[in-house]
């Protein structure tokens, strides 16, 4: 029994590691798809938990009783998710922006390493608190979590392992560097799709003119 448990979770933390894995480097290979789906998932899962959120607090800040499925509670709270996504996003985008190969890559080992430490501590607190993973998630940990991203990245400045570009810098690589990644991404494929036309074609006339030359020495054959 201990064996299976054990062998449980191994298997857990394995698939864990691989989906923070492909986070990361969805993060770090396509920035603006990972800043629309963050920005996605935090208004679907936003929106659900602000109005259970609502649902709880109306009583403790009205006097009276509100209606708890009330029109005004669904859109109070999906106006705070849009607002709470759409920063998602934006910080999303920025964090992951530039054309500086080994600041996005370092970014993503740390964005990777503060996953995995909320991951851990909503592990812990489900087992031993019972507590709802999403809620806290959503509603707690999101600002250590963010301090936590933060401190590893100054950690990284601090050792010169990293430069420290002012918010200009970063605000124009997120609208003009990441299309200027995915403009040399365009650029490579297409040379490598030429490069291989070219070898298709040379190999073409190269085989063709074998063939002329075998049928010329068929014809020679014949002819004596």
């Amino acid at each position: 029994m201990i064996i299976l448990r054990i062998l449980f979770n191994g298997i857990i933390m394995a698939a864990e590691l691989a989906a923070i894995f492909a986070v990361s480097w969805l993060g770090y290979r396509h920035p603006y798809l990972f800043a629309g789906l963050t920005a996605l998932l935090g208004f679907l899962l936003g929106t659900r938990l602000e109005i259970a959120r609502l649902r709880n607090e109306l009583n403790f800040y009205f006097g009276r009783t509100v209606a708890r499925a009330s029109l005004g509670v669904a859109l109070v709270a999906a106006s705070e998710a849009t607002v709470k996504a759409f920063v998602a996003g934006l910080v999303a985008l920025l964090m992951f922006s530039g054309t500086d190969q080994t600041r996005l890559l370092y970014t993503a080992i740390v964005f990777g390493v503060v996953l995995y430490a909320g991951s851990a501590i909503l592990r812990r607190l489900t087992i031993s608190f019972a507590a709802v993973p999403s809620r806290w998630g959503f509603f707690r940990l999101a600002p250590p979590l963010g301090l936590l991203f933060s401190l590893g990245l100054s950690l990284l400045v601090m050792a010169k392992l990293l430069p420290q570009p002012s918010l200009t810098d970063i605000v124009t690589h997120a609208f003009a560097g990441n299309c200027e990644r995915a403009k040399h991404r365009g650029e490579n494929l297409n040379r490598r799709g030429k490069d291989h036309f070219e070898e298709r074609r040379a190999a073409g006339v190269h085989r063709s003119g074998r063939e002329k030359i075998h049928r010329g020495g068929a014809k020679m054959h014949d002819e004596r």
